[in-house]
């Protein structure tokens, strides 16, 4: 849940984790966090639905290691299964 303060401009000026609902730490006033988001459009059983949660940085990597251990569960009777626990970059999109 995104905490905001009205001004000209809205601005989070605190976000509180919407999974243990703790506030995410800030650096130099800007709240540390991760955003889990779908917009659904037409064509989907929740059209038109829309999601967006918060999630603190130990959240986030919970919530993570979560959906990699499903998608292991998926596999793991294939060759790709195990490769997939040691996969450090699962989920990145920073190239690394």
């Amino acid at each position: 849940m995104m905490i905001k303060e009205s001004t000209l401009a809205a601005v989070a000026v605190s976000v509180v984790c919407d999974r243990c609902g703790q506030t995410c730490p800030s650096d130099d006033g800007h709240p540390q966090h991760a955003v889990l988001s779908a917009a659904w459009k037409s064509g989907s059983q929740q059209n038109p639905e829309a999601y967006e949660l918060h999630l603190c940085e130990s959240c986030f990597f919970a919530t993570l290691s979560t959906i990699k251990r499903e998608r292991w569960a998926q596999l793991m009777f294939s060759e790709e299964a195990d490769s997939l626990l040691s996969d450090a970059n699962f989920g990145r999109s920073d190239g690394a």
